[in-house]
């Protein structure tokens, strides 16, 4: 009975130094820049922290932007990994080793135009991400354009993306939406008049539109100049 108990500890031992020895090593590298707008002034100061969540105590490294806006991190371990980073407390979802430039006051434009359309109309219009939340209850932004206001038959339109995102995305995927990638998929829906666009609307929520329908996809994308969009 003895060397039968001995025996089991022994295994029991053998096989807890087999699991210990095969435990999984990562290594994360983040580094890049952050500006304050599309200008490219560098903001210093700005912390970021690089960390695994799916460890108790979070293993983590902090790092600071230099004058330079620049900044470097790196974390290294072993065992189960859910690696993130947070800048200025915005935490993304799960992210591998990659470079980003950060633009804090980010903005795209779309440059829209006209077609056959009357001078007396009104443009409705919103903009709304691919993998936008619970349609449901989304109520994105709706910007109103009097098509008298555009100028050679076009419009700019300014669309601050950080603002939308905080419409339909929780904080662990917008970081990874705006800074990781850098751009975002969405679609543009627009109407000559409330009910036109209320109807277009309705058709991108149920997944019901086509081609001629007024929906067009955008990829958007900070500091990158002029998106075009033909209405009709």
């Amino acid at each position: 009975m003895f060397k039968k108990i001995k025996s089991f500890f022994t295994l029991l031992l053998l096989l807890l130094g087999v699991t210990a020895c095969n435990k999984k090593e990562y290594s994360i590298k983040v580094d890049g820049h952050i500006y304050n707008n599309c200008n490219l002034v560098p903001v210093e100061n700005v912390e970021i922290r690089l960390y695994n969540s799916a460890q108790d105590g979070f293993a983590q490294k902090i790092a600071k932007t230099d004058s330079n806006g620049y900044f470097n991190v790196e974390l290294k371990g072993e065992g189960n990994t859910d690696l993130k980073i947070s800048i200025e407390d915005v935490h993304s979802g799960p992210i591998n080793s990659c470079s980003m430039n950060v633009i804090k006051s980010d903005t795209s434009y779309l440059e829209l135009f006209k077609l056959n359309l009357n001078d007396r109309d009104t443009l409705y219009a919103s903009v709304i991400p691919v993998d936008f939340f619970n349609s449901m209850f989304f109520v994105p932004p709706v910007y109103k354009i009097p098509f008298s206001e555009f100028k050679s038959n076009k419009a700019l339109l300014k669309i601050d993306r950080r603002k939308l995102l905080n419409y339909s995305f929780n904080t662990n995927l917008a970081l990874n939406k705006l800074w990781v990638n850098n751009n975002f998929d969405a679609h543009i829906v627009w109407g000559v008049g409330n009910d036109d666009f209320q109807s277009n609307k309705e058709k991108l929520i149920q997944r019901t539109f086509g081609s001629n329908d007024r929906i067009k996809l955008l990829y958007l994308k900070s500091c990158d100049g002029l998106n075009e969009i033909i209405l009709y």
